[in-house]
């Protein structure tokens, strides 16, 4: 009985740190999945602190993409960063644009950030995940680098 006791508990998985990754990241089918998209997630920070706060410490390390040895050519320190991100095709996979214009929610940076399995290349950051909040500014940050007020959620929602 003590053995099957301690099998049980060594079987259970325990909860789950982090349930925003099994939702519906992209938000399909109900919602844009912005600031306060269906799930609820909300950003923390000004959307314009985005590059700052969220892309130097987790994406711009000298093993990724910082200046002098960028992976996959795409620099994330140097000034001017969206001129390296709207509608310019990944240097791996030049189908697809590392921001798209017209479908921002389909850029392969979101595909990356939300996806265990992208379209193309590897889940971002290497060896981790961003939180479901840090998600949700970049996508807030995409939406005002694009013209938006920084709130994905009501920007898609409204002309």
């Amino acid at each position: 009985m003590l053995a099957v006791a301690g099998f049980c508990a060594v079987g259970c998985p325990g909860k789950l740190d982090n349930p925003g990754d099994f939702s519906n990241p992209l938000g399909d089918g109900g919602g844009s999945g912005g600031s306060g998209g269906s799930s609820g997630v909300r950003c923390n920070i000004d959307p314009s602190q985005v590059p700052a706060q969220i892309f130097q410490p987790s994406c711009a390390t000298s093993a990724c993409h910082d200046a002098s040895n960028p992976a996959g050519e795409l620099d994330m320190v140097s000034p001017d960063l969206t001129s390296r991100l709207i509608d310019v095709p990944s240097s791996q996979c030049p189908q697809y644009n590392r921001i798209d214009r017209a479908a921002p929610e389909s850029s392969l940076l979101i595909d990356k950030l939300v996806k265990a399995v992208p379209v193309c290349g590897d889940r971002m950051p290497f060896g981790g995940t961003l939180p479901p909040d840090q998600i949700q500014c970049v996508r807030d940050w995409i939406n005002l680098v694009l013209g938006g007020s920084g709130d994905a959620s009501t920007d898609a929602t409204t002309d």
